[in-house]
């Protein structure tokens, strides 16, 4: 247990401190770190831990239908604790040996951003109108303070559709990141958003043009 806050307190100062990964990012090692000490019970010292002994980690995760790719980065991070703990000389050996495993193409599919079909897309924005429409206000007895709050709603979820920002991305954008124009060909309006480096889950800016 001890080592563990150890390594978190060093991510927070280290990583999060200097921006090297976001405070969501930090939420995801911490999470991590609370299933290793559940599947190895941490009140033993880490040196009773030797290489192999987080070899049926898949399988304990597994069972809480976890899917592959999601505890092959949970391995990840914990072979970096683990190798923080050793340069700390609070562990005698530098990472532990986990089974290999290869993502199936189906699996690989399932890790790419889901995207509407227009047909989703339609049904989904024809619905926010009528969620916020005056008719349906009145029919649920909305006060003011509730309508207000389902036109950010609606708002909030034509955005994500519409330029597939991540949440942590969304949360931090500034006004001064957006600039509106019309397309010369088109005649539509659309907008450029830049996202800072630090706001990224991957750490790095980029600038995309969307709806």
């Amino acid at each position: 247990y001890n080592a563990v806050q150890q390594y978190l307190d060093y991510r927070w100062v280290e990583d999060v401190g200097n921006n090297r990964i976001t405070e969501g990012r930090f939420g995801t090692v911490k999470t991590t770190m609370n299933h290793f000490k559940n599947f190895v019970n941490a009140e033993y010292k880490l040196n009773t831990l030797n290489k192999g002994a987080l070899a049926k980690y898949q399988t304990y995760r597994r069972a809480k239908n976890i899917t592959d790719v999601t505890i092959r980065n949970e391995q990840a991070t914990i072979n970096h604790f683990c190798n923080w703990a050793y340069t700390k000389g609070l562990h005698d050996t530098d990472k532990f040996l986990f089974p290999i495993i290869k993502v199936s193409g189906d699996d690989r599919e399932k890790t790419k951003r889901a995207t509407f079909t227009i047909e989703e897309y339609g049904r989904l924005t024809k619905w926010l109108r009528t969620y916020v429409s005056k008719t349906k206000l009145k029919e649920d007895k909305c006060d003011e303070g509730n309508a207000h709050t389902r036109q950010l709603f609606r708002h909030f979820v034509l955005i994500m559709a519409n330029t597939m920002m991540r949440n942590g991305e969304f949360y931090s954008v500034k006004w001064n990141q957006i600039k509106t124009f019309t397309d010369k060909k088109s005649g539509k309006r659309l907008v450029e958003i830049s996202i800072k480096g630090i706001d990224s889950k991957v750490g790095k800016s980029r600038v995309f043009i969307a709806r």
